[in-house]
């Protein structure tokens, strides 16, 4: 393990008493080995353990401890309730993912994107085209010139020619 993870280890359990055996014994075999850490363990020591050594041990009333217990389980029930967390786990998720899968993942979604508003757009025209085409027909048919259409739905006049 590096110097640091058995700095945090000595920090957080270790000096407490409150470390794992298992763990407990791999910042002992550190410690052996390794003078800047037994160094940051008399220092944190002195500095966290000492200044306590002769303070009176006070045990606050049952209903402090109850009312702390209560305020910690509505915290958990709140974040286990509320409906944006799992969002943000989501999020968390997306964030700690390495740098190549965003930048795929994004691609994508850009793609799924442009994909389905150009086919949008091409329905749209041909919707547009087909509306063309039946309004042509029926204005043929209402004024009895069907049989002047020629097979593309037009009358192929050089007026027709010039503006289409």
């Amino acid at each position: 393990m590096k110097c640091r993870d058995i700095q945090d280890m000595i920090l957080t359990d270790y000096l407490d008493g409150q470390i794992d055996p298992k763990k407990k014994g791999i910042v002992e075999s550190h410690l052996k080995e390794c003078a800047a850490c037994r160094e940051f363990l008399v220092t944190a020591t002195e500095a966290v353990i000492k200044p306590f050594d002769h303070s009176e041990s006070r045990v606050p009333p049952e209903s402090i401890w109850q009312g702390i217990q209560d305020v910690i389980h509505r915290e958990q029930e709140v974040e286990v309730s509320n409906p944006f967390y799992d969002v943000l786990e989501r999020m968390k998720v997306l964030l700690t993912m390495p740098r190549t899968m965003r930048a795929m993942a994004t691609v994508a979604v850009v793609l799924l994107i442009t994909v389905t508003l150009f086919k949008g757009i091409n329905y749209r025209q041909q919707q547009i085209a087909r509306a063309s085409q039946e309004e042509m027909e029926y204005l043929s048919y209402l004024s009895g010139t069907s049989e002047m259409l020629d097979g593309n739905g037009g009358y192929d006049t050089d007026i027709e020619a010039y503006f289409l």
